[in-house]
């Protein structure tokens, strides 16, 4: 913040300041013990894995609650479990990814079916609306444990994860910060208010400039023109998982999925970009550039 700057100006550029400095204060420390955690590898960062995704399992549960009364949390539980761990230890084991989503699909409908064989038109609802659940967050980010583990590959896994966290990071804060300060043609209304185009191209920008310095920064094994084609797909595949999870949020008729994190709201809503930033990251790695 430059120096002189008065508060009615800090509210002029970012109408929403009062949720913009502690979102700013959790950032400052939550990124250093982040990156942290990422370069002790196992078991500190499968851990953070499991909790992050735990604790969105348990806001994803809390809104669902509102259009359902059964939605097995526990079964959720213990298939994004396996998931991280499957991903964790797939380098030595294999990855049975599609397998656990097979048996977790067809157990939870033998499941719903039997316990509400009298109420058969809530059936299909639960049934959904529970397999969303772990697919979604359990699935979605073991990619992040998966790209840690790309070493297998002659990459630098660690390096990699870092990379899109950072670069989906810069997004975030971009688009926050330039949709609030002068956003006016709204994104997508009807599914989430306050996103601008503003905000979007602010984000996009933020990625290609966010994607060149962190390849120089961890001497990425990629040419420029990846660095910006990446930085441009990260940008806009981050919005896509903003939108999302705004997408369940006016299913259930909520706002921020919790209060875990001042200013960013909860756990879920921190992390829903990295759900498609991290998976695409790991998947171009793997199928196209390698």
């Amino acid at each position: 913040m430059p120096i002189g700057i008065e508060g009615e100006d800090l509210e002029r550029w970012f109408p929403k300041s009062k949720s913009f400095l502690p979102r700013l204060v959790v950032s400052l420390i939550g990124i250093p013990a982040l990156i942290a955690i990422i370069i002790s590898g196992y078991p500190l960062t499968t851990a953070i894995v499991t909790i992050a995704a735990i604790w969105s399992l348990i806001e994803y549960h809390r809104m669902i609650r509102t259009i359902t009364q059964k939605d097995y949390f526990y079964i959720t539980v213990i298939w994004t479990t396996i998931f991280v761990f499957n991903a964790q230890f797939a380098h030595e084991i294999g990855n049975y990814s599609v397998h656990i989503i097979v048996i977790g699909i067809l157990f939870t409908l033998t499941l719903t079916i039997i316990n509400q064989s009298n109420n058969k038109t809530d059936i299909l609802k639960n049934w959904m609306l529970t397999c969303i659940g772990p697919i979604y967050i359990g699935f979605l980010l073991s990619h992040a444990l998966l790209l840690r583990e790309i070493n297998q590959l002659n990459y630098n896994g660690t390096d990699w994860l870092l990379y899109v966290l950072l670069l989906t990071f810069a997004i975030d804060t971009a688009a926050y910060c330039i949709g609030t300060s002068i956003g006016k043609y709204k994104l997508a209304e009807s599914i989430s208010p306050n996103k601008t185009w503003e905000g979007v191209l602010g984000g996009i920008t933020a990625a290609i400039i966010a994607s060149l310095a962190l390849s120089a920064l961890f001497d990425l094994p990629i040419s420029e023109i990846e660095q910006i084609f990446l930085g441009m797909l990260l940008g806009v595949t981050a919005v896509f998982g903003d939108l999302a999870e705004s997408i369940i949020k006016r299913a259930t008729n909520t706002g921020n999925s919790g209060t875990l994190l001042p200013g960013h709201g909860g756990m879920l809503d921190r992390i829903d970009s990295l759900l498609l930033t991290i998976p695409v990251t790991y998947y171009l790695l793997t199928l196209i550039i390698i």
